[in-house]
């Protein structure tokens, strides 16, 4: 399992302005409502790029979130060394994550036939800003959860091992857009780092580990019980339920 279709985020040039992985974009057109985060809300946005357009994630500061609306060189440099530590240790995740430091660009999910849901029962919505109606009424049959759960486990261990604890609003699990055909393969991928950050004890305390664990447990319960059918609900759990409850 992994994300790695889309890599528009690579033909955006680096510069050096003394920001950390800033990027030179040309041209900015229109943009669409994705979601919503702790620092800043998510668009789909166009950027031409080498005369081109490509569609880009940007996640831009709230409001009155930051000074001068960018965000500071500390968060700036925490979420970019906390991508680049799971990206090298395997961990599913955006091939690249870049800041100019009003924004962080990364590869649009919500595309290409996928969409990415979160447990946060925010509505999903594709790069248009449509929402996806027929997914978050609960109609997904899982073909692989058992496989799903048990890869979400081991790379959780792996992120443990780098001191970095998930949360639930960190992890995102990516379905086809169709799923009036049965049962589809699900996959996921860690794509909100505004809450990690490297915690020395996590590589050592069993308890720390185990109560992140329990976490991400709560998140993929609460994804199927959010949008999985309801009439496999039983079954769901208790394989949820089963893969994490051997990694406990």
């Amino acid at each position: 399992m992994g994300i790695d279709r889309f890599k528009d985020i690579k033909k955006l040039k680096r510069v050096g302005h003394g920001v950390s992985g800033v990027t030179d974009v040309i041209e900015r057109a229109g943009s669409s409502y994705i979601s919503k985060g702790e620092f800043g809300n998510v668009h789909s946005k166009e950027f031409i790029v080498g005369g081109r357009k490509v569609l880009l994630a940007e996640k831009s500061v709230h409001k009155g979130g930051f000074a001068r609306g960018r965000f500071s060189r500390d968060i700036i440099d925490r979420v970019l060394s906390v991508h680049k530590l799971l990206k090298d240790a395997g961990v599913n995740t955006y091939t690249t994550l870049r800041s100019d430091g009003k924004a962080f660009y990364s590869t649009l999910l919500n595309r290409g036939g996928f969409v990415a849901l979160s447990a946060n029962n925010d509505t999903p919505r594709d790069s248009a800003g449509n929402e996806y109606e027929e997914i978050s009424i609960g109609k997904i049959e899982i073909a692989n959860l058992q496989e799903m759960c048990e890869e979400i486990v081991r790379q959780t261990n792996i992120a443990l091992s780098l001191g970095i604890g998930l949360t639930h609003d960190s992890i995102f699990y990516i379905v086809p857009e169709d799923v009036s055909h049965g049962p589809v393969d699900v996959d996921f991928m860690i794509g909100d780092f505004d809450s990690l950050g490297v915690v020395e004890s996590l590589r050592h305390d069993d308890e720390e580990k185990s109560n992140i664990l329990r976490t991400m447990h709560g998140a993929t319960m609460k994804f199927i019980r959010i949008y999985c059918n309801i009439e496999a609900l039983l079954e769901y759990e208790s394989i949820v339920n089963e893969v994490f409850d051997e990694a406990l």
